[in-house]
């Protein structure tokens, strides 16, 4: 049990920075993304329509779901000031 508290303690240490870091690359690019702070889990609502949605993908290749729902996980150090920049754009 200890092994497995410790894998899921990490991977929640992990979700939270990737939405700290996507509010926080937000904010560079001038655009609340509080959203990513105010929500809990691997998902996060980010309140844009589906015609931003269809954006994010053809010009970014950045997918969500059409109803604007994106997956926390898929994010990391190396990607999120891109994403920021992509959902910022298409705002």
């Amino acid at each position: 049990e200890a092994a497995w508290r410790k894998e899921v303690d990490g991977m929640r240490a992990r979700i939270h920075a990737m939405r700290t870091a996507l509010f926080e690359a937000g904010k560079a690019e001038g655009v609340d993304m509080s959203f990513a702070v105010k929500q809990k889990g691997m998902f996060s609502f980010t309140g844009l329509t589906p015609e931003q949605v269809d954006r994010l993908a053809t010009e970014f290749g950045v997918y969500a779901v059409r109803n604007g729902r994106i997956c926390i996980c898929g994010l990391n150090k190396k990607n999120v000031a891109y994403v920021a920049k992509a959902i910022a754009t298409v705002l």
